[in-house]
């Protein structure tokens, strides 16, 4: 009896080293299996890092080869050119003659900037020498005179206050026309400006005046 007992002991014993040892094997392989997997995870996302990082640095590689200070890029771009003509700038009652008239708007703009003359004043010569949307939308707006101030002021508060200016030839097509106005301060900036005008009855009228890029203006 004792021998059965004991065979019972021994077979029980060793069923439990078997099921031990599958149980540990299970474990062991499915903690390869986990620790292999977690690996490969490791190592795909550094060679993602990797690569990530090579392609940053190409791509800056490339931006930094790409970057120029701004007056680099503006000195680089084809500059248009135009043909300079004197600043005389005659008031006459009206102007059939395209030249005289940018001489003579060239100057007004001028004084505008420099603050020798007010919102008052360029009124008067936007009721007498602007266009007739500016005549009949513009100047009859209540706010038309404070909106003059508050250019003029943001004008003086930018700091840059032209000392010289030059005018260029207008080109004229059929009854519309353009011709460009540059500011000089003391310091050699400069600042150029289009100027569109159109043709009323004959008579040469001033439409508005835009910022503009840098233009190449040639004396005769």
């Amino acid at each position: 009896m004792k021998s059965g007992k004991r065979v019972i002991v021994i077979a029980a014993i060793g069923s439990l080293a078997f099921l031990s040892g599958c149980f540990n094997n299970k474990m062991e392989q499915e903690l390869a299996k986990h620790t292999a997997a977690e690996v490969h995870k490791k190592l795909s996302e550094n060679e993602k890092d990797k690569l990530s990082k090579e392609q940053t640095k190409k791509e800056n590689e490339i931006y930094k080869k790409m970057e120029k200070p701004i007056n680099q890029v503006v000195d680089e771009v084809p500059k248009e050119k135009a043909e300079q003509i004197a600043n005389k700038g005659k008031q006459r009652q009206s102007y059939s003659d395209p030249v005289e008239f940018a001489q003579f708007t060239g100057k007004i703009l001028f004084e505008f900037y420099t603050q020798n003359i007010h919102s008052a004043q360029y009124r008067a010569f936007l009721e007498s020498y602007g266009d007739s949307k500016i005549s009949k939308k513009f100047l009859k707006n209540k706010d038309a005179d404070s909106f003059i101030d508050e250019v003029q002021k943001t004008i003086k508060e930018s700091g840059f206050i032209p000392s010289n200016y030059k005018i260029t030839k207008p080109v004229i097509s059929a009854s519309d026309g353009y011709f460009y106005l540059e500011f000089s301060d003391s310091l050699n900036k400069t600042q150029t400006f289009i100027i569109s005008m159109i043709q009323e009855q004959d008579t040469w009228k001033f439409i508005n005046n835009r910022p503009a890029p840098p233009i190449r203006i040639e004396s005769k």
